[in-house]
């Protein structure tokens, strides 16, 4: 047997993630910026074979993450205007409410999310993250350089993301498998939003038509609110196919053409709110149901 099908075949049989337990700062949410720090550890990324909704990109293998902190909530309209002195956000949608200052800041390029992340780095007395961030839109995306080393904030990888929303199990969704329950967790398309759109929504009511304030609903076992439903989230990598190999801090290509997005949104369609889902967007376009959640290293 090939190192790969022996790997492939440990896959298959993995139960939830080979861990330490996560030191969680319990506090009240706030506006985006407070962090949850995790140990790292080994998990099964992607999804098993005859998964409901399984993309063909999920591909399961082995993944192993380093220690880093996450942010508890979705980066909040509030702070996004304390620090970038504007909110881009859309108003609403449909008639669903997206504007507040303690709802998740969306229509948001990827460009400006790194630009925001080395503005609050500026503002907390940190090392940027990265450079070439004002070039950013111009190149499409291709200036931007990530330094691994600096300890100010940033976009989560694709691995870290979804080791974080996880959080020690292979559940569905962040927090359940259970769509009925899915509500207690997690903003999403549900049986009351009234969005027009003529995919299936959830079997519950999570009591918004739009967005909710960041960290309204209950957080995953990591401490984490939002990892599913509310908004996209950006994450570091450009989207390709997953190694076959286990990984080691994967971080991406080094270039392509279309960032990933995790996490699904207030209207999405009931696959794209897994876990192991993998949406993917320009980074230099924006889109009503897309945000950010920050991280950083070595903290």
């Amino acid at each position: 047997m090939s190192s790969i099908s022996l790997i492939l075949c440990v896959l298959a049989a993995l139960t939830p993630l080979t861990h330490a337990e996560p030191v969680i700062d319990t506090g009240a949410p706030g506006l985006g910026d407070e962090l949850v720090p995790l140990p790292g550890g080994t998990f099964p990324m992607g999804s098993a074979v005859g998964t409901p909704g399984r993309g063909v990109d999920e591909h399961r293998h082995a993944v192993t993450v380093a220690p880093f902190a996450i942010a508890r909530t979705e980066v909040s309209q509030q702070l996004w205007l304390e620090i970038m002195g504007a909110n881009p956000s859309t108003p609403d949608f449909a008639g669903a409410p997206l504007l507040g200052p303690s709802l998740p800041v969306q229509t948001i390029q990827w460009c400006e999310a790194v630009q925001f992340a080395n503005a609050l780095s500026n503002r907390d007395h940190l090392d940027a993250a990265y450079t070439g961030v004002e070039t950013c839109t111009s190149s499409r995306g291709k200036s931007v350089v990530w330094n691994r080393s600096a300890k100010g904030w940033r976009l989560p990888t694709e691995a870290e993301w979804e080791y974080a929303a996880r959080a020690g199990t292979d559940l569905a969704y962040a927090g359940t498998s259970d769509p009925a329950q899915l509500c207690t967790y997690a903003n999403v398309y549900d049986a009351k939003a009234l969005l027009g759109w003529t995919w299936p929504s959830f079997p519950c009511d999570d009591g918004a038509r739009g967005t909710l304030a960041v960290g309204s609903l209950t957080p995953n076992a990591y401490g984490l609110y939002d990892m599913t439903g509310n908004v996209w989230e950006w994450a570091w990598d450009w989207y390709a196919a997953y190694a076959d190999e286990a990984q080691t801090d994967p971080i991406g290509p080094a270039d392509g053409m279309v960032r990933v997005r995790r996490g699904g949104s207030f209207g999405g369609v009931m696959e794209g709110d897994r876990v192991a889902f993998r949406g993917w967007f320009r980074p230099y376009m924006t889109w009503n149901a897309l945000g950010m959640r920050l991280a950083r290293s070595g903290v």
